[in-house]
C-alpha cells in the first residue's frame, strides 16, 4: 500500500456530469412512461370539489356510462333530499 502527502482532488465538473446525465434520464424516462389520465370534478352547489373520478384501467368505453350512472343518481339523491319524487333526470350538457 502506498500513501501519498498530497491532497486528494475531488473532480466537481466529472460529478456535475454525472449528475445532470441521471436527471437528464430520469426526465426521459417519465416522459415516456407517462399516461394521459382523464377525469371528471363534481362540485357542490357552492363550487366545492366534492368527487373526483379518473379513467384507468383497459375498460375506457364504460367510463362515460360510469360518469352518466354517478350524475344521475347525484340528481336523484337531490331531488329526494329537495322533497321531490326522484324523476328521470334531466343531465346538464
Amino acid at each position: 500500500m502506498m500513501f501519498s502527502s498530497e491532497p486528494m482532488s475531488t473532480s466537481y465538473p466529472k460529478l456535475f456530469r454525472t449528475a445532470a446525465s441521471s436527471f437528464v434520464a430520469v426526465i426521459i424516462m417519465v416522459a415516456l412512461t407517462s399516461r394521459k389520465t382523464h377525469g371528471v370534478q363534481f362540485k357542490t352547489n357552492t363550487g366545492v370539489p366534492a368527487l373526483l373520478i379518473l379513467q384507468a384501467g383497459p375498460r375506457k368505453n364504460e367510463f362515460m356510462q360510469f360518469v352518466t350512472a354517478i350524475q344521475e343518481a347525484i340528481i336523484r339523491a337531490e331531488q329526494v333530499v329537495d322533497g321531490k319524487p326522484p324523476e328521470a333526470p334531466q343531465l346538464p350538457r
